[in-house]
C-alpha cells in the first residue's frame, strides 16, 4: 500500500518545468545534444531484438483487456532503448541489453 500512495504522489507532484536543476558540470549543449541524437539513431537493432519485441507486441494485441499501444509508442519505446545503450557506452543492441 505505501508503493501505492507513493506512486501517486510521484504522479500527482507538479514541478516547475522551467527549473533546471542539473548542476552545470552535467549540462549538454546544444551542439553535444545534437551529435548525440546523430549517434543513438546510428545504434541498429538486431533481428533476435526486433522478434522479442514483435512478439511482445502480438502478447499484448492479444489479451483481452489489452491497452492499444500505436505504432509511435513502439517507436518510441525503440529510441529509449537506445538511448540507455548509449549512455551505458553500447553502440549496439544486445539481446542481454535488452532487459536492463
Amino acid at each position: 500500500m505505501q508503493k501505492k500512495q507513493n506512486f501517486r504522489a510521484l504522479l500527482n507532484s507538479k514541478k516547475e518545468e522551467s527549473e533546471n536543476i542539473v548542476p552545470n558540470r552535467l549540462q549538454i549543449n546544444n551542439e553535444e545534444y545534437e551529435e548525440w541524437q546523430v549517434k543513438i539513431c546510428e545504434i541498429k537493432l538486431p533481428d533476435d531484438c526486433f522478434d522479442i519485441i514483435y512478439q511482445l507486441r502480438q502478447q499484448t494485441d492479444n489479451l483481452v483487456a489489452s491497452p492499444y499501444i500505436s505504432n509511435r509508442q513502439w517507436e518510441k519505446l525503440s529510441t529509449y532503448s537506445k538511448l540507455v545503450l548509449f549512455l551505458m557506452g553500447v553502440m549496439q543492441y544486445h539481446f542481454r541489453y535488452y532487459f536492463i
